[in-house]
């Protein structure tokens, strides 16, 4: 039961690991197996803390969507009408969490990836969805609002370890 960034220098070796296996299947069919390893260790009891098994399937749908994502496929979403489309998914996504925050409460722990989940699997698996769908939709529009080009992007990107040390440092501090 790893905390800190240990959890997440775990999960990037095992994802890395996984490369040949993404690199071997078509990314629709990548993508898909990666949200069934994520939906099936994130609403889990028990069993998925052993190095940190279920963090690192819960976040493999977001490394494999960055391994697949080319900066072409990242920088048209930063133009015209699909800008205007991941805009107001930004749009609805933060709508739906002020709307039905309270509906969501118990789902978001969700999001962390890191605990055992303590709803019944009817429930969990469409709140797990529709809380990572928001998170989606915050994302896209995000990206899609970054200025200049998205070097800076594939940048953060390679260097996912350092950024994730450095957030956990400046959430201490300001927690």
């Amino acid at each position: 039961n790893m905390s800190g960034a240990a959890w997440y220098a775990m999960s990037l070796a095992t994802w890395t690991a996984l490369v040949p296996l993404l690199k071997g299947l078509k990314p629709s069919v990548g993508m898909l197996l990666s949200v069934a390893a994520c939906v099936i260790a994130s609403t889990q009891d028990a069993g998925t803390d052993l190095l940190s098994i279920g963090r690192t399937m819960h976040f493999l749908p977001y490394f494999a969507a960055g391994y697949y994502l080319s900066v072409a496929n990242v920088e048209r979403l930063r133009s015209g009408a699909p800008r205007i489309v991941a805009i107001c998914a930004g749009i609805a996504s933060v709508a739906a969490y002020l709307a039905f925050n309270d509906a969501m409460s118990d789902a978001f722990f969700l999001v962390y990836g890191n605990g055992g989940c303590g709803m019944r699997l009817i429930d969990a698996v469409p709140a797990l969805l529709a809380v990572s769908a928001l998170g989606v939709g915050l994302s896209v529009a995000c990206a899609s609002l970054v200025p200049g080009r998205c070097g800076l992007l594939a940048a953060l990107g390679k260097r996912s370890f350092q950024v994730y040390v450095v957030h956990r440092l400046l959430r201490g501090v300001f927690a």
